[in-house]
């Protein structure tokens, strides 16, 4: 049985490993993640024309993006995360795709009436900002982390915290497109089991997620470190539910 000292150190190695772009490689075998009864990709790829001009916002390390092929002198991207953004200077600047930091206002730096398709997924947005961008009959697609995402485990880790992003939820962002003018093509909301196989897994995990787990560090939450490793010798893992919602929206000719 894994001594408690051996626990805490090895759950530091984890609290260092490094992160870039959205790859959560390190944690293949070591999770169990639903799919989405859509498929957001899927989605995205069929109303995508070839002649369309692309924004992916929130594009991470451009691995989705890349998966879509479309003409990179049609494509666009933002990043709010300075170490993504410099990654994706690297990595698509080169092939002719539009790069652009974009800070917590979430404002957009193109022109208006600019782009036929707008991607988000799982980054934040001001609906105002994405009508402007966006052309007469444009679609907005967007998948989103809802506020009660890891509910559980936040709340475990943030015992003194109330929950964050509570105005991320499906009723107060299609709200929110309507009113901006939008049409509402598709409104769909899930809650997936989730779950983590070893305590070193959410430990990597909440370090790159600081917006859910914020302040974390092993030497602070030690004991419900060791509570979660009781948790996985009892039942094999760590339960905790994942929120996503879809949201498809026409801007109005």
């Amino acid at each position: 049985m894994l001594s408690k000292e051996h626990a805490i150190n090895r759950w530091q190695l984890e609290e260092k490993q490094g992160f870039t772009g959205w790859d959560f490689s390190h944690l293949n075998g070591r999770w169990e993640v639903s799919e989405t009864p859509w498929n957001v990709a899927e989605i995205v790829k069929g109303s995508l024309r070839p002649t369309d001009e692309l924004l992916d916002m929130g594009t991470g390390g451009g691995e989705f993006l890349l998966s879509l092929a479309h003409p990179f002198n049609q494509t666009a991207v933002t990043e709010g995360w300075l170490p993504n953004y410099e990654l994706l200077r690297r990595r698509l600047v080169p092939l002719g795709v539009q790069v652009q930091l974009v800070g917590e206002d979430d404002q957009l730096h193109f022109p208006d009436a600019k782009f036929d398709l707008v991607f988000n997924r799982h980054e934040s947005f001001d609906e105002r900002e994405v009508w402007r961008v966006l052309k007469p009959g444009g679609l907005f697609i967007t998948q989103q982390v809802g506020a009660g995402n890891n509910r559980r485990l936040r709340q475990l880790i943030n015992s003194n915290k109330t929950m964050m992003f509570s105005e991320v939820n499906l009723t107060h962002m299609s709200e929110a497109l309507c009113q901006q003018g939008f049409e509402l093509l598709m409104s769909e909301k899930v809650t997936l089991p989730f779950a983590f196989l070893d305590v070193g897994a959410f430990v990597y995990y909440a370090k790159v997620i600081p917006w859910e787990f914020p302040n974390f560090t092993v030497e602070t939450h030690v004991e419900i470190l060791w509570q979660l490793e009781r948790e996985v010798r009892e039942t094999g893992k760590i339960a905790s539910s994942e929120e996503r919602f879809l949201l498809v929206a026409k801007k109005k000719k």
